[in-house]
């Protein structure tokens, strides 16, 4: 008799009809998790004890081969470890962490990184993942080296620093943190405390993009805009993508607050791309681009864009003009036409002129994880991270467009509004 020919264990989902319960197997140990081929179907669970086989696969795609070094998984765990040792009971304060001039000090000590290549900065309350990823892939197919920070991570950390649209190897945040930990102390000697967790981790991408030579680097503002650790840059671009309440009991209890904070990443340097909607935010945005004498280009009066099922046209004043398809999300549409306009004056600044092609190679190589992310295709599976109102709305619009019977399963954080 021939070898037995080994299978993968039976883990697809299991549906109960007489209790009415999904029963979904995983695996319970890390080190099954790591032969050479997983089985498990893609799930999120958290680093302890249980990675997810995508986890898994994610950290483990993402490292240098040895067998001198830690495991990936170890290397990861490490990192996330460290980083966590920063957060304090308090998360947010003035006094704490939204103030610049630590991380102004933390990256002044590294040699200031982030003055050897250019930025472009994306704020607001919606949609900052997505126009980040637009405009990034927009500039990789025009040939540029591009870095990018996006906040938060879903499901490992590298997915927060990209370089050329690929993730960070674990091993070389690793190296770069223990580096840039070595100047904590310096900084907390001049009274400004130790590096916040986002502090850290913003540092850590400016030196990343530095020591890999990026061209450009398109950084998401993490929380607000004033006061966000991102705040330090002196960006070529500034995007304010949208405004919506979301984390009003830090910046504000209306949008005209909301607004108000986030406004602040416009700067002098800064040609401002604004996709406010609203006639009083639209209004802030104008004010301060005025104040700084930032040139300002709003949607609805010097860009704008129509759908046609699942086509986008965007035009804009200065009469560039471009139709893409297969557009994932209605609400994307919004975000798609501010990274288009962000990208015509970025290449407009460098007296280059920008290209349809590569706006259309974007959406096609456009993919962000926990935004109207299709998992599975039968049962068609569907993940998003809608967190707050607008997010919901953008969701409810894009499943109204479905034909299938789809039930919704809801899970949030313990204090949020559900009505």
């Amino acid at each position: 008799m021939g070898e037995a020919v080994a299978h993968p264990p039976d883990l697809s989902p299991r549906l109960d009809p007489r209790r009415g319960t999904l029963t979904i197997p995983i695996s319970t140990t890390v080190e099954a998790l790591q032969s050479n081929e997983v089985y498990l179907p893609r799930m999120r669970q958290s680093l302890d004890p249980v990675l997810s086989a995508r986890q898994i696969n994610a950290i483990r795609h993402h490292q240098q081969d040895t067998r001198l070094m830690p495991s990936p998984i170890e290397q990861h765990i490490s990192l996330v470890n460290k980083l966590e040792s920063l957060i304090g009971a308090i998360k947010f304060s003035s006094e704490i962490n939204l103030r610049l001039e630590r991380i102004e000090l933390l990256l002044d000590v590294l040699g200031n990184p982030q003055r050897s290549y250019r930025t472009i900065h994306v704020g607001g309350t919606s949609g900052k993942g997505s126009t980040s990823t637009y405009i990034s892939n927009m500039l990789i197919a025009d040939g540029y080296k591009v870095g990018m920070f996006l906040s938060p991570y879903l499901q490992v950390l590298n997915e927060m620093f990209i370089v050329n649209g690929e993730p960070a190897k674990t091993h070389d945040l690793l190296e770069i943190y223990d580096e840039i930990e070595s100047f904590f102390s310096k900084v907390e000697k001049l009274g400004f405390g130790k590096p916040s967790y986002f502090e850290a981790k913003f540092a850590m991408a400016m030196l990343l993009f530095a020591r890999n030579n990026v061209d450009v680097a398109v950084i998401e503002v993490g929380l607000g805009g004033t006061l966000d650790a991102t705040n330090i840059i002196e960006s070529d671009i500034a995007v304010l993508v949208s405004v919506g309440l979301d984390h009003t009991e830090i910046l504000g209890d209306t949008v005209e607050k909301i607004a108000l904070d986030k406004v602040g990443i416009i700067k002098s340097t800064s040609t401002v791309v604004s996709g406010f909607i609203q006639e009083s935010t639209k209004s802030i945005a104008l004010e301060k681009a005025t104040k700084v004498g930032a040139n300002l280009y709003q949607i609805g009066q010097d860009f704008s864009y129509e759908t046609y099922g699942n086509t986008i046209r965007i035009k804009t004043l200065t009469g560039f003009e471009v139709a893409v398809d297969s557009i994932n999300q209605p609400s994307f549409a919004h975000n798609l036409s501010c990274a288009v306009m962000a990208y015509i004056l970025f290449r407009e600044k460098l007296d280059s002129t920008p290209c349809a092609d590569s706006i259309r190679n974007a959406i096609a190589s456009f993919q962000l994880a926990g935004r109207f992310e299709q998992v599975q295709i039968t049962p068609t599976v569907i993940l998003d991270g809608a967190h707050n109102g607008d997010k919901i709305k953008s969701l409810m619009a894009s499943i109204a467009l479905r034909t299938e019977n789809l039930i919704l399963i809801v899970a949030t954080k313990l204090g949020r509004d559900l009505n």
